[in-house]
């Protein structure tokens, strides 16, 4: 019988929706398959519809027509509504009477009122299009924090956020900004007439173009305006972060590049001449009079180091007798990380790195020493390189280190990466999924697991106590990625009695 190591995470692969409007869920799945971390994002069947999904179905369904009744009964709404809804709106336009049908089902039937409802309503009124649209959303995103009120010990909850902002902006203006990557569109009153939904999304990394000669490729963020084209009356002001360390900030030049392409296509590139722009350390602003994809380019003469981080990361399926850790990089921006999401990789331990431009030095991984010694590693080449070429390009890139596992269930792995400077990477490999018996419950309750939860990992597995076990922790990690800690996992032991297990872990 094989059993799984459980790994406990340091931190959790990001990833980022997609950018495609309407996509068929044929095509979703298939894209999901290519990016495992899209894939176990947990969909939203039960929780209730909010304003911003009525407002997603309302700008992308153009006029309903008369299916907007066909839609309505779908949604348990009786015909006296329907006609006051058309009574009451009906000079206001055809979109308003469709808000309101929708506005109406969410308060007549409340926590009722479920995403899943609202895209089988969908689906039954032929506006199978729109469902999918809806699915997609759901299962696209990535953790967001979220803390979690309890007598129990601190834990700290991630609940899925897409990694994009929409609101309704009126004549007003407003300011979007999307959590935690420092992309923040400010939209001036006056630029727009009247109500407009106005959508900004981080683009990954594996739908932008691909990568040229420059030290700067892909060092700063690409985002999509939508609606596509959308022409202000007064300028938005965009700012994108980047991770470059110039040399001379006033002497430092910048190319600002818009994309109007086809949908599912590669953007087409094009200077936007005399764009209003500011370089600052951290990022770049950008004044756009239109919508569209948006980035820029810094002048790769006066750049002297990138931001990136060297982590180890670790399958989560690992064998419980061999195990494959891969030691690498990717850069520190939105949108990275697609190698590690894609081979379903999970971060064990991650440090800031400048990479530098002069000299070209290439990056390398050397194992230091495993403790305990009975751990052996099957490799023969120690060090490893990343050449320069492929930082320089932001190719994300990874070295495998294999190891069979003798003896003790947990170790700890010395890495050191290197350029110009040297850092320590310090790996710890845990497996508690053997050591918890009758209090694992406890111990899943404290880390913020609802009972569900916990009958589904034990209903699900029949490989014995053990799997169960791992598959609890798994679904602990996952629903808090970088926040998995081993701290919070401590705590939570200690609540349950197993300080003994506690003090193993710090």
């Amino acid at each position: 019988m094989n059993h799984k190591s459980f790994l406990v995470l340091n931190s959790f692969a990001i990833s980022f929706s997609q950018n495609l409007p309407l996509p068929s869920h044929q095509e979703k799945r298939r894209k999901a398959e290519e990016n495992p971390t899209g894939a176990e994002a947990t969909t939203t069947d039960s929780e209730e519809v909010n304003d911003e999904t009525l407002l997603v179905v309302l700008d992308l369904s153009g006029n309903f027509f008369k299916e907007w009744r066909d839609l309505g009964r779908n949604l348990k709404l009786d015909e006296t509504e329907l006609d006051n809804i058309e009574a009451d709106n009906r000079r206001k336009g055809q979109r308003e009477v469709v808000y309101h049908m929708l506005l109406l089902w969410k308060r007549k039937h409340g926590m009722k009122a479920t995403n899943k409802t609202l895209r089988d309503a969908l689906k039954a009124t032929n506006r199978k299009d729109l469902s999918d649209h809806l699915l997609n959303r759901e299962q696209c995103g990535t953790t967001s924090e979220l803390k979690w009120s309890s007598n129990k010990p601190s834990a700290t909850i991630c609940i899925r956020k897409r990694l994009w902002r929409t609101i309704v902006v009126s004549e007003e203006g407003s300011i979007l900004k999307i959590p935690g990557t420092g992309v923040i569109l400010e939209i001036p009153p006056g630029a727009i007439d009247g109500k407009r939904l106005i959508q900004m999304k981080i683009i990954p990394n594996y739908i932008q173009e691909e990568s040229t000669s420059s030290f700067t490729s892909k060092t700063t963020v690409v985002v999509e305006l939508l609606p596509n084209n959308l022409k202000l009356h007064h300028p938005a002001k965009l700012t994108l972060p980047h991770c470059l360390k110039l040399k001379n900030l006033v002497e430092s030049k910048v190319l600002v590049l818009s994309s109007h392409h086809v949908q599912g296509t590669q953007p087409k590139w094009r200077p936007k001449q005399n764009a209003l722009h500011q370089l600052n350390e951290t990022n770049c602003i950008i004044w756009v009079e239109s919508f569209s994809w948006e980035t820029y380019q810094i002048d790769e003469r006066v750049v002297e180091y990138k931001k990136i981080k060297v982590s180890a990361a670790c399958s989560q399926d690992s064998h419980s007798n061999t195990i494959q850790l891969d030691l690498g990089y990717y850069i520190d921006l939105p949108g990275q990380k697609e190698i590690m999401k894609k081979n379903d990789m999970k971060i064990l331990k991650e440090k800031p790195f400048v990479f530098y431009k002069e000299g070209k030095l290439p990056l390398e991984i050397l194992l230091v020493k495993i403790r305990p010694e009975s751990w052996k590693c099957t490799e023969d080449t120690n060090p490893k390189e990343i050449p320069f070429m492929k930082i320089a390009l932001s190719v994300e890139s990874w070295c495998p280190f294999g190891f069979d596992k003798v003896g003790e269930e947990d170790c700890k792995f010395y890495f050191e990466a290197t350029q110009r400077d040297t850092i320590e990477l310090r790996v710890p490999y845990k497996d508690l999924s053997g050591k918890l018996l009758k209090e694992w419950k406890d111990v899943g309750r404290n880390l913020g697991l609802e009972n569900e939860d916990l009958y589904e990992c034990e209903k699900n597995n029949k490989d014995g106590h053990k799997e169960t076990v791992y598959q609890m922790l798994l679904a602990w990690a996952q629903r808090n990625g970088s926040n998995a800690t081993y701290r919070i996992l401590g705590e939570a032991l200690k609540a349950a009695g197993r300080t003994d297990l506690q003090e193993e872990l710090y």
